[in-house]
């Protein structure tokens, strides 16, 4: 047994080990809260830990979380793990989180280079020898004292602006900053409460942009999501003009739970609005005549393209034409294309549904770009903008991975996108009709890490008869000998598809012999819309479950048993494996619930991103939806005298996405309930949901657990525990 496991063993058994830690604090005392949701009872007994603004409540919390720091602190070993992921940072290739062109053949894009605290914004200009950084966060935090992370950016079309969008403290919420790209001055002062996923869209003539906001977002103590409001911003000193949204009386309806944005480049003369009801809800659009909408917003006349009975998911605008991803009678999706010179035409269909998934339609001069799915892995392909349809071509890739489309605008021919694999390091290429090939924007050196890596794709039966997919992760030359210590790592929500990422840092975790295992349960995309909607809902049971039934299947395999396996989920995956150690506690000997939706009845009712997931998770407001949300909600499906595995909560202070108080809670009733045995430990940090955490805070995260590399929009942000790399009962 590596000697780094040994200590591990010990704070898991609670045996007595000698770690130089101090007495935890005394629980927090349960009190009689019960609520009746429309005749269904629902016992709270810490909902006092939801007053974040409790000073006996956060002293609590920052006692708990002082415990489990030295408790973390105290194990041999720590500090030459932190080292090997310092060492890991160091010897990462670069990794893009965005990238955009202009048609001058300027490049923008957003990179975190090896060693680098966070993402630095970089501009190659035409016929320059190098890059040059554009926007630094970390010399924003050297002049504030505060750390900076650029969430999104977007160029105006003539390449002298740039809108960004900029988070402090890793909160959720960013300011969204107008940038001029000669000077690097600002214009105009920033717009404060800016989702981190929310970038701007600028007009044809770059003299203004669009951004969108909570109503009450920018108020102190108001709501971060929900009201959506569009609105125009000028480079010069005009006001602020209303375009669109909740409560205007113009435009199309904005719905109080409805996400809003618009296109107002790609369409040749046309805006497109379009309109998504929460996480879950089907897409609608409209489109209006550009002239008449710039000139006079309240007097524009909109005409409805797609509704949300045309069960549509994604759609993008070329020129006359609007291409839509309908799961209508095509489970795995098909490509449909709308007329918009005539809103009334019925829609026609361009690329049928295939034996792949089909995503992320991006449109680009020279055609339709797609990603078409299998599993973990893509491929890449486009469709010619021909007035009659005609089949499209696959763009050639250098290696077989997953494929995530970057950039593409509607007057430069190609696109961009970035390559990786479970054992291969993300690559940055540049597709031009067929042909993939990388943009020469600098020399990097191949990663030395991954090459002693195997990954296998499987499959796991369920008891209802499903085939639940999922990666295996490990030296190459590991014995299955069932002695693994195994991680098994699950997300389930919204749809979203979990392809295939490489993370240098789980060499720490593989060199020491350890197997990750990447789950594709019900809830999630993997297998297209069925897939999702058999995993939502009043059918979320699926989701842990299935992640049950890989756990036994990776035990009968040979890679491990009960006493080295654990499970962690992150956000929506708290749910998956949340959910799974409390229906089979005796399966896993540790969990890391991190970020995690815990007490799903108050996350929805009680906190400002709760509507958003009404159609995702269930409506408290009524007996079934109370009944679907208890039965997916870890805090209240805990029983006492219950032995449950070692569990390390995790959760930050600035987090607007996942209330820190339900990892709060749960931690309380967990500790409260269990058995004497494994320990329940509770780990807090000044950062938010982890979208734009520093290096500096993920490495130190990262001596506890063991870090999963950030994804697109919705996509799950993980973490592995420290302490389970052999962790047992």
């Amino acid at each position: 047994m590596p000697h780094l496991l040994r200590p591990l063993l010990c704070l898991a058994l609670a045996t007595g080990c000698a770690l130089a830690a101090p007495a935890q604090p005394a629980p927090w005392p349960p009190g009689a809260t019960v609520d009746n949701h429309s005749g269904v009872a629902v016992a709270d007994p810490y909902r006092a830990l939801e007053r974040t603004d409790d000073p006996a409540a956060l002293d609590w919390v920052r006692a708990e979380a002082a415990y489990t720091r030295d408790t973390l602190d105290s194990l041999p070993g720590h500090a030459a793990l932190l080292r090997d992921l310092q060492a890991a940072d160091q010897l990462r290739t670069p990794w893009f989180a965005s990238v955009q062109r202009t048609a001058a053949g300027h490049w923008f894009y957003l990179m975190r280079e090896p060693g680098a605290k966070v993402a630095r914004l970089y501009l190659r200009e035409p016929g320059a020898d190098a890059p040059r950084v554009l926007l630094d966060p970390a010399a924003w935090e050297a002049a504030t004292g505060q750390s900076h992370a650029i969430n999104n950016f977007s160029v105006s079309p003539d390449g002298r602006h740039l809108a960004v969008v900029v988070a402090q403290g890793d909160a959720e919420l960013g300011e969204l900053r107008v940038i001029e790209v000669a000077s690097g001055r600002a214009v105009r002062p920033p717009v404060p409460g800016i989702w981190g996923e929310l970038s701007a869209s600028w007009l044809p003539d770059g003299r203004s942009l669009l951004y969108a906001r909570g109503a009450d977002a920018g108020t102190p103590g108001g709501q971060a999501f929900g009201k959506m409001q569009l609105r125009r911003r000028f480079l010069d000193e005009q006001p602020d003009q209303p375009w669109l949204g909740h409560g205007q009386p113009f435009g199309p309806e904005v719905g109080e739970a409805d996400w809003v944005w618009v296109d107002a480049q790609g369409g040749a003369g046309h805006v497109v609005a379009f309109l998504v009801e929460g996480v879950s809800g089907n897409l609608r659009a409209w489109r209006t005549e550009r002239d008449s909408l710039l000139s006079d917003p309240a007097g524009a006349r909109w005409e409805r393209v797609i509704e949300a009975a045309d069960q549509i998911r994604e759609a993008v605008v070329h020129g006359r034409w609007l291409y839509a991803l309908s799961y209508q009678d095509a489970g795995r999706y098909r490509l449909q294309r709308h007329d918009l010179d005539r809103a009334e035409s019925l829609p026609r269909l361009v690329v049928p549904e295939r034996d792949g998934v089909l995503e992320h339609p991006t449109a680009a001069a020279d055609g339709l770009y797609f990603v078409e799915r299998h599993g973990a892995t893509s491929e890449l392909w486009r469709l010619p903008h021909t007035d009659e349809p005609v089949a499209p071509v696959q763009v050639q890739l250098p290696f077989n991975g997953a494929v995530t489309l970057h950039d593409a605008q509607p007057d430069v021919p190609g696109a961009v996108f970035t390559l990786e694999g479970w054992t291969r390091p993300q690559r940055l290429l540049q597709a031009l009709e067929d042909r993939s090939r990388e943009p020469g924007l600098f020399a990097t050196a191949p990663s030395p890490v991954g090459h002693d890596w195997v990954s296998l794709e499987a499959s796991c039966p369920t008891p209802d008869g499903e085939q639940v997919p999922m990666s295996v992760l490990h030296r190459r030359d590991l014995p299955r000998d069932s002695q693994r210590p195994t991680i098994l790592d699950g997300y389930g929500g919204y749809g979203v598809s979990e392809p295939a990422y490489f993370n240098p840092r789980l060499d720490a975790f593989l060199r020491r012999g350890g197997v990750w295992v990447d789950v594709k349960p019900r809830g999630g995309g993997a297998k297209g819309r069925d897939w999702y909607q058999a995993g939502a809902g009043p059918t979320k049971a699926n989701t842990w479950r299935d992640m049950i039934a890989c756990a036994q299947a990776v035990i009968r395999r040979g890679y491990t048993q009960p006493a080295r396996l654990a499970i962690t989920g992150t956000s929506m995956g708290g749910v998956a494996a949340g959910r799974a150690i409390t229906e089979r506690p005796d399966l896993f000997a540790a969990a890391l619930l991190n970020v995690g939706i815990l007490d799903a009845v108050r996350f929805v009712e009680a906190t400002s991103n709760g509507p958003n997931h009404l159609l995702e998770m269930g409506d408290p407001s009524t007996p079934e939806g109370t009944r679907q949300l208890l039965a997916m909600s870890t805090y209240h499906q805990i029983r006492d005298g219950q032995r449950y595995p070692a569990v390390l909560l995790s959760t930050g202070l600035n987090d607007q996405r996942v209330a820190p108080w339900q990892s709060y809670k749960t931690f309380a009733r967990l500790r409260a309930a269990a058995r004497p045995g494994p320990v329940v430990l509770l780990r807090v940090d000044d950062a938010g949901h982890g979208v734009t955490a520093t290096a500096e805070q993920r490495q130190r995260a990262l001596a506890d657990q063991l870090d999963r590399k950030s994804t697109r929009l919705n996509s799950s942000h993980g973490y592995i525990s420290y302490a389970v790399f052999c962790l047992k009962k």
